[in-house]
């Protein structure tokens, strides 16, 4: 989905019908995955301090992140995986 994403990026630019389709699709999914985020803080899976909304952006950008990543052929390398285990740690607080 979100190799879908970065291609409508670019189409969106020029289309504000589709820009509007983007965002309203990026924000059901930034709901989505605060609930889950809500839900694993309730469970005590997920550090309670931590902001679910923000969280959840910085999940969609991580996402982004590893499009672009793959599309530019490695730019990140294999600093991508820490960056993932950096976050978990930090929302797990371990």
């Amino acid at each position: 989905m979100v190799d879908l994403w970065v291609q409508a990026l670019t189409e969106a630019a020029d289309d504000p019908e589709i820009r509007r389709a983007l965002r309203a699709q990026v924000h059901e999914v930034h709901f989505f995955v605060a609930e889950v985020i809500r839900g694993a803080q309730a469970a005590g899976g997920i550090v309670e301090e931590r902001d679910a909304d923000a969280e959840a952006w910085i999940f969609i950008s991580l996402g982004l992140l590893s499009t672009i990543d793959r599309r530019l052929g490695n730019l990140v390398g294999d600093e991508f995986d820490d960056i993932v285990a950096s976050r978990r740690a930090w929302m797990t607080g371990t």
